[in-house]
């Protein structure tokens, strides 16, 4: 039952009116509903798109990971599906740092037909949470019990496609296990500045022109210093991050 169907009539359109207005969409009738709400994310705006056949295929396959804890980070997938498919023309693999249990990346392979692809995708993780040295670095608004061992179970969920590298190890340690030549997209997705910040310098001279990165966390509320970091790493280099309603990052290689 909705919060508002305990309000009197009155109070309720007044309610909605102030909403809409905030919403910038006060020509909305009053009969208005969100179009999605969830991860952070409320609209009532067109997201037909979220529910494209083909995307609530892959998108299921991505929940039988359980990375997600019983979320539904639809609209948040979706944006990741959107830069993969963007980047299948661009010379150079796919490369996610950070990587839990893999529902992003097994939606996006699906998406991408990956099992026919001529690029290799690079799974980069400790596949057991956060490195002891890294907890006291984690961004405030994430737990470091979030996460626990799931190796074998990542090892099981992209065996069937013979161009996934599963890379066990920390950041920045780890990274020459990456034998990617040139990268045409790279996913930062690690809750903390200090490895994200390592990787994007690493992988930077690696990504093609067109290249995208998307930063999964960067604008999510409790996770500032981690966005300072990266801000500051864009405006060295003389580009300008996109903060997506979502609480993604997205940069584009020129």
């Amino acid at each position: 039952m909705s919060v508002l169907s305990f309000l009197p009539e009155s109070s309720r359109i007044r309610l909605r009116r102030r909403l809409l207005k905030r919403l910038n969409a006060i020509d909305k009738p009053l009969d208005w509903k969100w179009t999605f709400n969830d991860d952070g994310v409320a609209t009532i705006h067109n997201t037909d798109f979220l529910h494209e056949p083909a995307f609530n295929r892959a998108f299921e396959l991505g929940m039988k990971t359980d990375s997600w804890k019983g979320a539904e980070p639809r609209f948040r997938v979706y944006t990741a599906c959107w830069a993969a498919l963007q980047t299948r023309d661009v010379p150079g693999d796919y490369v996610e740092c950070g990587v839990n249990r893999g529902g992003m990346a097994r939606t996006q392979m699906e998406m991408l037909d990956f099992q026919t692809s001529e690029k290799w995708y690079w799974l980069v993780d400790t596949y057991q949470g956060f490195p002891e040295e890294q907890k006291a670095l984690v961004s405030r608004g994430m737990s470091v019990d979030n996460y626990g061992e799931c190796y074998d179970d990542v090892l099981k969920t992209f065996a069937p496609f013979p161009k996934v590298r599963v890379v066990r190890g920390a950041v920045p340690e780890i990274l020459p296990e990456v034998k990617a030549e040139q990268v045409c997209y790279l996913s930062l997705d690690m809750n903390s500045a200090e490895p994200e910040l390592a990787a994007l310098r690493y992988f930077w001279p690696r990504l093609s022109r067109g290249a995208l990165v998307l930063m999964d966390d960067y604008a999510y509320i409790g996770f500032e210093r981690q966005k300072k970091a990266l801000d500051d790493f864009a405006s060295e280099h003389g580009i300008v991050i996109l903060g997506l309603a979502t609480g993604q990052g997205l940069i584009v290689k020129n």
